[in-house]
């Protein structure tokens, strides 16, 4: 009697060690493979499951108790670890994940220019043109000069004779007013010639009428060059004849012979 009451004690020790071992083995292969991933833990757990389910068949109908026992145990434990391997997957577990792998890194952010000005170069002001005042209006430098004083006559002589081919210098104080047969390009200021152009001078010509008058040949703008022609010649004619001292000569025709000669009154400022 004693013999057979310490059997079934001994039964009930040798099957909790043998439970506790296959949990323990069974717990340690779970965490492994949670420890490799959670798809390999459900695929592990489902076939464990299946492979168990089976072997439960078995068991229980080949009346094994222990068998049949150990493998609810390890159904419970294979249960657990691919239930919490699933939900890691699509629960709980899996968001973490999901949301780190689906978070989209954010672009980097370009970095803004600060935005370019650019300034016109200033354009120097330029200061106000002032027109020069026009000076003011006066007697033109290169006409006769209205506010030249009328001169006194250096000489005054009548009758005087001019033949054909002579010259007559009018600056000279000589009596016959050095008369030379040559002509107006080698001497005199008035010359006598043969040519159409009957009377040659050596500067600007004025013909008119009237008595003599400085002032008349000074502001006079009706000027010939430098020569009179013959059919310009007449009794009466007066000839202002700008000379080689610069100075005016007043010539009035008082009587003319054509080819041969010319009588003036003569007057010299």
């Amino acid at each position: 009697m004693v013999q057979d009451n310490h059997q079934p004690q001994n039964n009930r020790n040798l099957l909790l060690s043998t439970i506790a071992g296959v949990v323990g083995a069974v717990a340690g292969v779970m965490q492994w493979l949670t420890s490799v991933g959670p798809w390999a833990t459900v695929a592990v757990g489902i076939i464990g499951l299946a492979a168990a389910s089976w072997a439960l068949s078995r068991f229980w109908t080949q009346r094994r108790p222990l068998g049949a026992t150990m493998l609810v145990l390890i159904l419970i434990v294979v249960a657990a670890v691919t239930g919490a391997a699933t939900d890691r997957l699509v629960g709980r577990g899996g968001r973490p994940a999901q949301a780190t792998a689906g978070q989209s890194t954010p672009a980097p952010t370009a970095i803004s220019q600060p935005p370019t000005i650019t300034t016109q170069p200033s354009t120097p002001e330029t200061p106000p043109t002032t027109s020069p005042t026009p000076p003011p209006m006066g007697p033109d430098p290169t006409g006769p000069d209205p506010t030249a004083t009328a001169p006194g006559p250096s000489r005054v002589a009548r009758n005087v004779v001019l033949r054909q081919t002579y010259t007559l210098d009018l600056d000279s104080s000589a009596p016959n007013w050095d008369v030379e047969n040559a002509s107006i390009y080698e001497s005199g200021d008035i010359y006598f010639g043969t040519t159409s152009a009957t009377l040659q001078t050596t500067g600007d010509v004025v013909l008119l009428k009237g008595e003599p008058n400085w002032t008349t040949c000074e502001e006079s703008t009706d000027r010939q060059d430098k020569v009179v022609r013959r059919d310009q010649v007449k009794i009466g004619l007066s000839i202002c004849v700008r000379t080689t001292e610069d100075k005016w000569a007043w010539l009035t025709v008082k009587s003319y012979e054509p080819s041969t000669k010319v009588t003036f009154d003569i007057t010299v400022w």
